[in-house]
């Protein structure tokens, strides 16, 4: 399925509602993206250890770089 979007002016860009709900996004998820040709991007939704309790128990972003 091919969606198209246009990036905005400060870079951003949504995932489609039906392709987000396709994969399981979900608000608060932590996502990677990895380049693995010229013109591709792969996006995919990391597991993190713990991530069955609350949100607000998990580390922050920052915290799991640090």
């Amino acid at each position: 399925m091919k969606k198209y979007r246009i990036i905005g002016s400060e870079g951003r860009v949504t995932i489609p509602f039906v392709l987000r709900d396709g994969v399981g996004f979900r608000p608060g998820d932590v996502v990677s993206f990895e380049m693995t040709a010229p013109d591709t991007v792969v996006v995919k939704r990391e597991k993190l250890q713990g991530s069955d309790c609350f949100q607000e128990e998990l580390p922050s972003l920052k915290e799991l770089l640090d």
